[in-house]
């Protein structure tokens, strides 16, 4: 027993730089891997599932998911990220952690089980009681694993984690669409969103070797956590809300297939960025923080990462935003025009969105989680705002205003979050300027010259139109210095996880 103890202690050591960058490059490679699998299972779980089922289905779902999410995520509270920020931290302290996690997963199993029959009331619809109650267990499956997951990250096991994700979400989803074929209709998506948390904790409880011990009160206070974990927390409950305020709002006066039709489109727009922007913020925000010390690297890191999220994601974003009735009728089929100018309006967002997000992975990683939470709460606001204001007009008018008021707000929050940080404001623009510049002429270009000068089918169309825009826009970037700089960073095997030391 005094082995296994010591072994755990020791496990939660920084690891030189070395063995970051060996790790980094590896689970980099793999996390972006399994993050292309993970679209590839989205893409066709939505085409079967949105074949087999109502918009009202997908609508009804995402009611509950809109308020429930928000205890999954409370159930964290932002202690995952604070075992992974900190330099040293012991097996009791996490243990501790672990008991937080779970006790918190199992009070919110309970309140929301009783909660069912308000929210029932809430959106008119009693179907929601069953529903509620059932998904309600996840909060208790996602408390038990929060720190296993932590350490994995922490120790740069990416490998394991996207293993476990790629499972975990194709067995899932298996379900959803077997009792999806069997008649289930909703019951089907409420069958995918509670299988999908029980497969992750039991997963990550057999590939984790650390297990907690009962608490100890003789350890070292883990009230430093808690505060960091609370900044977190605060920042998360403000985010959340105020991102699925959309639906809430949409629900509650528009009715769920309106919901529906939206909630289609924002989940389809933001299912490749995701997979894009996920894998390499969890593995840069470890191994930022394995370099608070060191400025030029920190910056260097991170310039690197923003650089190759934006290379990838501003084209993916816009070009789906080009051929957006032509995507949402390959996908979904007929029946869901609704959702395609939706589609089209926020993949402007999208195309932004993806690089803006890593600004509270320098907040996090450099320690200023009170300004995180700060900033968490102004563009909460700014976000509920810009909801409030377009649902008078529909989904069309909250996607317009959300994405109009989100592009406003996005320089001051950059500002911000870089002040008092290793980060040049300047050298961030540039990184970006030169994907969004290349990406717009590029996608402008090709969709012109198909458009008026070949009599193609629309999704005929689009499918030959993706090969020629992406070696226009691989040409563009050869024409300047700088964009051959880029490309020789993207192309010699994820640079940008590789980090100098001193």
């Amino acid at each position: 027993m005094m082995r296994e103890r010591k072994y755990q202690e020791t496990s939660f050591s920084v690891d030189n730089n070395l063995d970051i960058n060996k790790r980094s490059v590896r689970g980099g490679v793999t996390t972006v891997g399994s993050q292309i699998v993970r679209t590839l299972l989205q893409i066709l779980s939505t085409a079967v599932l949105g074949r087999i089922l109502f918009p009202e289905d997908f609508g009804l779902i995402a009611m509950v998911l809109a308020i429930t999410n928000f205890a999954v995520m409370m159930g964290e509270l932002g202690l995952s990220a604070a075992t992974i920020q900190q330099k040293k931290i012991t097996h009791s302290e996490v243990s501790n952690l672990f008991w937080v996690n779970l006790a918190f997963g199992i009070i919110f199993t309970i309140i929301f089980m009783g909660l069912s029959p308000f929210i029932a009331y809430f959106y008119k619809d009693s179907r929601l009681v069953k529903v509620t109650i059932l998904l309600s267990f996840s909060f208790f499956f996602s408390g038990c694993a929060v720190q296993h997951r932590a350490l994995l990250s922490r120790n740069l096991r990416f490998v394991t984690i996207s293993v476990i994700e790629v499972i975990s979400y194709a067995l899932s989803v298996s379900l959803a669409i077997i009792f999806g074929f069997r008649g289930a209709g909703y019951w089907a998506l409420v069958v995918m969103h509670l299988s999908n948390p029980i497969i992750l904790a039991i997963c990550f409880w057999i590939f984790t070797p650390w297990r907690p011990s009962m608490p100890d009160r003789q350890a070292k206070s883990i009230g430093k956590h808690l505060l960091f974990g609370s900044h977190v927390t605060i920042h998360n409950i403000v985010n959340y809300f105020s991102r699925n305020a959309d639906n809430i709002l949409i629900g509650k006066f528009l009715g769920s297939e309106m919901l529906g039709y939206y909630s289609r489109a924002y989940n389809l727009m933001m299912m490749p960025i995701r997979q894009i922007r996920t894998p390499l913020i969890s593995v840069g925000m470890p191994a930022l923080s394995r370099l608070q010390d060191e400025p030029e690297s920190y910056a260097h890191y991170y310039i690197s990462l923003t650089t190759i999220i934006a290379f990838f994601s501003i084209p993916m974003a816009l070009f789906l935003g080009a051929y957006s009735y032509e995507l949402i009728y390959l996908i979904l089929g007929k029946g869901w025009d609704e959702a395609a100018f939706v589609f089209k309006v926020l993949s402007i967002a999208a195309a932004v969105q993806p690089v803006v997000g890593t600004i509270g992975m320098v907040m996090l990683s450099s320690g200023k989680s009170k300004r995180f939470m700060k900033l968490g709460i102004f563009v909460g606001l700014f976000t509920v705002v810009s909801f409030i204001i377009g649902i008078p007009w529909g989904i069309k008018g909250v996607a317009i205003s959300y994405v109009v008021l989100n592009l406003v707000s996005s320089f001051p929050q950059i500002i911000y979050a870089f002040h008092g940080t290793p980060i040049k404001i300047k050298s961030f623009f540039l990184e970006i300027a030169y994907p969004l510049i290349i990406s717009l002429t590029a996608i402008g270009l090709i969709y012109y010259v198909f458009s008026k000068l070949f009599c193609l089918t629309d999704i005929a169309r689009m499918l030959i139109s993706l090969p020629f825009t992406i070696v226009l826009y691989l040409g563009l970037y050869f024409i300047s210095k700088r964009g051959r700089k880029q490309l020789h960073l993207i192309v010699n095997g994820l640079a940008f996880l590789k980090i100098k030391g001193k």
